[in-house]
């Protein structure tokens, strides 16, 4: 429940003082008209209706620009300041108001921030509960609670993204003035309802969710809505929780797209409208006024944490002994979201009963909607007349998710079974026939295909940033490419790290990438006491497996000093790979000749033949005898090239593909040219993984010193499994890894997106974002489910939108969607000239085919 309900809301006429209207308002006075396939003109009215109570004189305050939570309320709360803001920033959008000019949305706004940013606080920093609306002062002593302050940052999130020219404010407001830690670090987030997880997202658009109480409620209300125990109502599964429709729809229509509470509100919807089929009561629950003495507001519960179902309680959790309450404000959003017949019926109902209230008031100044929306209506025919903020700000954003529209179409080519996710969601495969969507941007995601016979393996296109616009097409099209096969593996089977053109993707072995037709450089991480295979290029052509196999060698370890300790170069197999020593570095068995470079003062020792063997350590000591008249010639064309790691590590250097001395080099001398330094990958058992730097391309003068650094960060390792195991391409932030799973791949620190691909007959997990960090072990699962396969078809076949479960799939008809086995509940939109059907629920098993067919008559 929220806290303030009660005082928020006392409006009854013998609690409050009336204050009366200087003038009559000049105000739309249309009557609203409604249907069951609403044309955006009819939208629209409403909306202005409902903009009416905004109307200075009416709502507001003409000298301060604040307006008054209810008509005869002259006070207002945070919760009512966020409604009042995004109230302004949605008759914008839906041209109620202009922007510039007196009583614009800028003008009114100015008043907000500046109210913000001046307003008196409490000692502590934080907003009092109540104020004035003719002054702007408080009006209580006491402190504002978690969920007022978070549906304001709520807001001022939306007023930051939509009209950015205020973002310094609001950072001074939310960050400086204000102090939201207080709260946010307070003990009054109490229970998991949506009341708390709406008001904690506000906190977490501006970064608070790392306070322990707000992560709490972020955390805990999407495992109690999986994890509570569950009841039948009117036959639709809910959790045991305070549940009522307002925070539901504001949670849908205010805050970023989230398919947990899209279900949640269709279920909702659900019962109210089983409720309806079985008893013919038209509810629309909510919180609100009743118009009476006693009690003058009432919540309305769905189900409530005992398990009872529609309960209508006091503000201190009494029973409410009186006829349920349906408030327009869920009407209309419910019929703007799912309309039906139910819906339609609830709204005629209400605004007849509207029209019989003002033929019996008719000096009353605010008939005819001239001061914007009552309340509601209850079960017995009375009219809760009450006008307040709440009410009608709901309805403004219920109008604008109604008809700020635009329609969605996505293509493949060549057309593919792939399953297409708009914002995560899965939706119909194939293709995508203009579904209507809410105007901004949409994340589409294309679902891999692949796995023969099923059909051949293609190239998954990029996701795609999709920004629709009102009344707009936008299409996006993936295009498929076919895919060849790529198989890496080592001999023997070792964990060496596998790079594809630079690229780590796998850990001992890859196994069958689809990768697009082409060239590939594959390159073979080093091991502890193996010598590292060459890289090797291969040509990768379209439905083709291409097998790689790197064979490493079971090493012996060189080491080579000079004594004295001297600036010899150091030449194995006539390859300068050192400066005065070589430490340990990995050969293949066999015979090697080691030659020492001159030295100024020293007679030149003699090269020394040495036959190394697996697993053998091999010290070969250079002794220079001192001659102090000794001279040498020099190469002055020679540049000399200085390579260090950082750290230092035990990394094998390597200088254009040959293994140079491990730990750096120190000044070796080479010819003028462009060389290509990579850096060995080291890790345990010699020291913790690092991160491997990428190669460098240097350029060596005559004379010169070039220096490298290798900058070596501390790795974590990322394990990723599927269950059970299935062919499943994996995605690290988009780049495509080992199918199957992932074994423990030494992973730069930081945040990953886990992408799960698509396998024939399974629902593919949803993706999953980890923090890896230095030195620890991340594992990661994804749960496969065998699917059943569901199907929908509309009878004729109409332009009818179809839902699974409260979310927009396809439009005409559902080809072969895979789902986890459950129960589903389709809804068809209505479509002009033909009945509604109602919505259908089905069972779908495993490896099942379920069809289901809409009848529009």
């Amino acid at each position: 429940m929220r806290p303030g309900g009660l005082f928020s809301m006392i409006l009854s006429a013998a609690l409050v003082t009336s204050i009366l209207l200087a003038t009559s308002p000049q105000a739309s006075t249309t009557s609203p008209t409604v249907s069951l396939i609403m044309d955006k003109d009819d939208w629209i009215n409403i909306a202005k209706l409902a903009w009416n109570y905004y109307t200075p004189g009416i709502g507001v305050e003409s000298g301060t620009g604040l307006h008054h939570a209810g008509k005869d309320w002259p006070y207002f709360t945070d919760w009512d300041l966020g409604t009042y803001i995004l109230a302004i920033l949605d008759a914008e959008r839906l041209g109620i108001i202009p922007r510039d000019g007196e009583w614009g949305s800028t003008y009114r706004l100015n008043k907000v921030i500046e109210f913000l940013k001046t307003r008196e606080l409490t000692s502590d920093g934080v907003p009092y509960l109540w104020y004035k609306s003719s002054d702007g002062k408080p009006w209580v002593t006491e402190p504002t609670n978690p969920s007022d302050s978070g549906r304001l940052l709520v807001a001022l999130h939306r007023l930051w993204i939509e009209r950015p020219e205020y973002r310094d404010d609001i950072e001074y407001i939310v960050k400086v003035r204000t102090n939201y830690a207080a709260i946010a670090s307070s003990n009054r987030w109490d229970d998991q309802n949506p009341y708390h997880y709406y008001s904690a997202l506000g906190y977490k658009y501006f970064g608070y969710d790392s306070y322990e109480p707000v992560r709490n409620v972020l955390e805990g209300f999407k495992k109690a809505l999986n994890s509570s125990e569950r009841v039948l109502v009117n036959g639709i599964d809910l959790p045991k929780m305070y549940l009522t429709m307002e925070p539901i729809i504001h949670l849908y229509l205010e805050t970023e797209y989230d398919p947990m509470i899209e279900n949640l509100l269709f279920n909702t919807y659900l019962a109210h409208y089983n409720r309806y089929l079985e008893s013919g009561e038209l509810l629309a629950f909510s919180e609100g006024n009743t118009g009476l003495d006693d009690p003058s507001y009432v919540y309305e519960w769905i189900v409530t944490p005992g398990g009872n179902s529609w309960v209508v309680t006091k503000p201190d959790g009494t029973s409410a002994d009186i006829a349920p309450i349906s408030y327009l404000k869920v009407a209309i959003s419910l019929h703007a979201i799912y309309p039906s017949r139910y819906t339609l019926e609830l709204m005629n109902w209400m605004f007849q009963a509207f029209e019989e209230h003002y033929q019996q008031h008719t000096d009353d100044p605010c008939k005819n909607y001239a001061c914007g929306f009552m309340d509601g209506v209850d079960l017995s025919g009375r009219v809760v007349s009450t006008i307040i903020d709440r009410t009608n700000g709901m309805i403004l954003e219920a109008v604008r998710y109604a008809v700020d529209k635009g329609l969605l179409k996505i293509e493949t080519s060549p057309p593919v079974p792939a399953t297409l996710y708009v914002n995560g969601v899965p939706r119909d495969p194939w293709g995508l026939d203009y579904l209507p969507i809410s105007t901004g941007v949409h994340r589409v995601k294309f679902g891999d295909v692949g796995h023969p016979p099923f059909c051949d393996f293609y190239i998954t296109p990029e996701d795609r940033e999709a920004e629709v616009l009102i009344d707009d097409i936008k299409v996006v099209r993936g295009e498929y490419e076919l895919a060849g096969l790529l198989v890496v593996k080592t001999d023997p089977p070792v964990p060496a790290t596998i790079y594809v053109n630079g690229t780590p993707v796998a850990a001992w072995g890859l196994d069958y990438l689809p990768v697009k037709p082409g060239k590939y450089v594959i390159r073979f991480g080093d091991v502890p006491y193996y010598v590292t295979p060459p890289d090797q290029v291969v040509e990768v052509e379209p439905k083709n497996v291409t097998t790689v196999v790197g064979h490493y060698v079971r090493a012996g370890l060189l080491v080579v000093k000079t004594n004295p300790p001297v600036p010899s170069v150091i030449y194995v197999n006539n390859t300068p790979v050192a400066r005065w020593g070589l430490d340990y570095l990995p050969v293949k068995p066999g015979t090697y000749l080691v030659k020492f470079g001159d030295v100024d003062g020293y007679d030149t020792p003699d090269p020394i033949s040495v036959e190394v063997k697996a697993d053998e350590v091999i010290t070969v000591i250079g002794n220079f005898t001192e001659n102090p008249g000794k001279t040498y010639p020099k190469d002055e064309t020679l540049g000399y090239l200085k390579v260090e790691t950082n750290p230092p590590v035990p990394a094998t250097l390597y200088v254009n593909g040959t293994p140079r001395d491990p730990w750096g080099l120190d000044y070796l001398p080479l010819p003028p040219g462009r060389y290509i330094i990579r850096f060995g990958d080291v890790g345990l058992p010699l020291c913790d993984y690092y991160v491997t730097p990428p190669d460098v391309l240097i350029e060596v003068r005559s004379g010169e010193v070039t220096k490298v650094i290798g900058n070596y960060t501390l790795a974590g390792q990322l394990v990723i499994r599927t269950d059970p195991p299935v062919p499943a391409t994996l995605y690290i932030n988009g780049t495509p890894v080992d199918p199957w799973g992932l074994d423990y791949l030494p992973i730069k620190p930081g945040t990953y997106t886990i992408r799960f691909g698509d396998v024939p007959y399974y629902v593919t997990p949803t993706e999953v974002t980890v923090k890896v960090e230095p030195k620890k072990i991340v594992e990661v699962t994804g749960h496969y489910v065998k699917a059943g396969l569901l199907v929908v078809k509309t009878d004729p076949p109409v332009k009818s939108t179809i839902y699974v479960n409260g979310t927009p799939v396809a439009v005409w008809g559902l080809d072969y969607l895979p789902v986890k086995p459950g129960t589903y509940y389709i809804y068809f939109s209505p479509v002009s000239g033909y009945s509604q059907p109602d919505v259908i629920k089905v069972v779908v098993d495993r490896d099942e085919v379920v069809e289901v067919v809409g009848n529009f008559t």
